[in-house]
């Protein structure tokens, strides 16, 4: 016979209170050390750091495309976290990865992403070079 915790121990989203929702469906106890991260810090959160931390991976595989694609989604990370991981990407050997450092490090503010882009501008390649200077150029459009 399974235990039916009291009624007044159940919250409204049919959870036990005192236990959170875990991992492939287990639930996390208050003794567990996750659970006072998962307390803490916001589901989506956690979720975001999980993410870059695949796409940090990512940009050192041994596939170009699999680098390139993974430089380019961190691009749109806007907080600064993936600057360093970018501006070392921007010093790939392959051009391709370094065209889409140019593209992701266009859309950062930090500094140290400006200072990256003026050194793409002396790339050897044309394309990483013209990226490069239309990514330091001011916006142009409405005024």
């Amino acid at each position: 016979m399974r235990h039916r915790p009291r009624r007044d121990a159940v919250r409204r989203d049919g959870h036990q209170r005192g236990v959170r929702p875990g991992p492939a469906g287990t639930r996390l106890r208050d003794g567990h050390p996750q659970y006072h991260l998962r307390r803490r810090v916001p589901p989506a959160t956690l979720a975001v750091l999980a993410v870059l931390a695949v796409l940090a991976d990512g940009t050192r595989d041994p596939a170009s495309e699999v680098r390139r694609a993974a430089v380019r989604a961190l691009g749109w990370n806007r907080d600064g976290t993936v600057i360093d991981l970018l501006v070392a990407r921007a010093e790939n050997t392959d051009r391709s990865v370094r065209f889409e450092a140019v593209f992701a490090l266009g859309h950062q503010s930090d500094p140290a992403a400006r200072a990256a882009l003026e050194r793409l501008t002396t790339d050897e390649d044309a394309n990483v070079r013209d990226s490069a200077r239309r990514a330091l150029a001011p916006p142009t459009g409405w005024q």
